[in-house]
């Protein structure tokens, strides 16, 4: 078969045939634990705020989780080799109880913060070992198929996520959204005992990079703590401090045996380095969007909780319909097109939310969130799957597992930057009439913000258009020496 039909005849229904259904089961049950807890929180994060406070700290309840999956999502490769696969899952599993009881239980913001570094932690790990095995256990003409329907299970999410956590509020309160997950973990447990191969990969020498990986968190942690700050230069400083500490950890994984990071993962070399970094500047902007959206649509149209979330989860609603619809292009050539399309997509939906906002018109909103995911899912599943098989055999593990904690990296980031236009621009001044937030205050401010991530965005439109049609000259190894951990 060639490579520009690789796709062709392949249907979603392939994916429970050969043996592959429980598999597939539990690769959906593992994303959709993250994707229903991340709609789950953002939810109900206001009333969390109006009931413990940590308004000025909201952020971080995205920012620490995303930080975490990025320590369990880059070990993910490294304890799938030490652990298996099914005890892997087990791990993650005890380590969503953890933190889901320390955020359930929180009476003051800085516990409920804690928890979700916790419950982090435990969803990268399940993300990244996800797409280990999708890259282990799927031929290369079901890949797209496979994130396809992943995609569904975020569809699925939007609009369970939403509802649950107005339902549990409603009736027993936020701190039942976060316990929840005590049953999620119990049902990953139940299913992975029978669909994953419990056996260690062949690389058993392998240990996990403590020290690289404490730079890296270390790094990111440093650029997020900038999001509580409004002088410029302390600001500077931090950045600075922690860019260097970032390019030193880079520095030291190139040369190091157990590497976790692909090779050129930070050049505009190739169809890696291109990727990434296009994946980067969308992740910096769309996690700026995550973290006040929700509190944006209640305290502007004076909405409930259960409803402004299911307004904020068009988002992912519609990024779920275009994977769906669009997972089965075959050809290289249209794949690359619908990478381009999405991209702009993207790129165009903030001046048009920025315009919602500026006017107070909740149909030019739902159009921009509408654009805005289906950009995502136009382009999400052929740009994460034009990296993963641009990769060398050799680096198909460390490719795979690099995707998600990338993400985590760049919407934590996101976050941070979006907490710095808050703070700035005076998101939280004025008298709130309703919800957490000013409604003349905010109006001002989200034009503002999201005009700011437009201009992060562009760079990712500029980069899509450099992506290679063919990705058979895969990056290489280097001959960097390696060193000791």
């Amino acid at each position: 078969m060639s490579t520009q039909d690789e796709n062709a005849h392949v249907k979603f229904s392939d994916l429970f045939k050969e043996g592959r259904a429980l598999l597939t089961l539990t690769l959906i049950l593992s994303v959709g634990s993250h994707a229903t807890n991340l709609f789950v929180t953002r939810t109900v994060l206001p009333t969390i705020v109006a009931d413990i406070g940590g308004k000025e700290l909201m952020y971080w309840a995205l920012a620490l989780f995303q930080i975490a999956a990025i320590v369990g999502g880059m070990g993910s490769a490294q304890i799938k080799d030490k652990l298996g696969g099914r005890h892997t899952i087990y791990l993650a599993a005890a380590l969503l109880v953890v933190g889901s009881c320390f955020a359930g239980f929180a009476q003051h913001f800085g516990y409920l913060v804690l928890g979700r570094g916790i419950q982090g932690f435990a969803e990268g790990l399940l993300i990244s070992l996800s797409y280990i095995i999708l890259s282990e256990s799927y031929p290369n003409n079901l890949m797209a198929r496979m994130i396809g329907m992943l995609a569904v299970v975020w569809a699925a999410a939007s609009a369970i996520g939403p509802l649950a956590a107005g339902l549990l509020e409603s009736s027993f309160g936020w701190r039942s959204a976060f316990l929840v997950n005590l049953v999620i973990a119990i049902l990953l447990v139940v299913q992975s005992r029978y669909a994953v191969k419990q056996q260690p990969s062949q690389k058993d020498g392998q240990r996990i990079p403590i020290a690289r990986l404490a730079l890296f968190v270390s790094a990111i942690t440093g650029i997020c703590l900038t999001g509580q700050f409004t002088n410029p230069v302390l600001i500077l400083a931090i950045l600075a401090f922690s860019f260097t500490l970032l390019a030193f950890a880079i520095k030291r994984d190139k040369r190091a045996k157990n590497r976790m990071l692909p090779n050129q993962i930070f050049t505009t070399k190739g169809t890696i380095g291109l990727g990434i970094w296009t994946n980067i500047s969308i992740s910096i902007a769309v996690g700026g969007h995550g973290v006040y959206g929700v509190a944006l649509l209640q305290s502007m149209w004076q909405l409930s909780p259960i409803y402004a979330g299911f307004l904020a989860s068009i988002v992912a609603a519609a990024w779920s319909v275009a994977s769906w619809g669009l997972s089965g292009v075959a050809k290289l050539k249209n794949q690359l097109l619908l990478i381009r399309t999405g991209i702009t997509m993207i790129t165009f939906s903030f001046p048009i939310t920025a315009l919602a906002w500026s006017l107070t018109n909740l149909t030019i909103a739902t159009l921009g969130f509408a654009i805005l995911g289906l950009g995502l899912g136009t382009s999400t599943i052929f740009l994460e799957k034009k990296i993963m098989h641009a990769a060398t055999h050799k680096e198909k593990d460390r490719t795979s597992s690099i995707l998600p904690p990338i993400d985590s990296a760049a919407g934590a980031i996101g976050a941070a930057f979006a907490s710095i236009l808050a703070l700035s621009l005076g998101l939280f001044g004025g008298t709130p009439t309703f919800g957490i937030l000013d409604a003349q205050v905010a109006s001002v401010v989200a034009t503002q913000m999201y005009l700011t991530f437009f201009a992060l965005s562009v760079p990712a439109m500029v980069m899509s258009f450099l992506l290679p049609l063919d990705d058979s000259q895969s990056e290489r190894s280097n001959n960097t020496q390696p060193i000791a951990e």
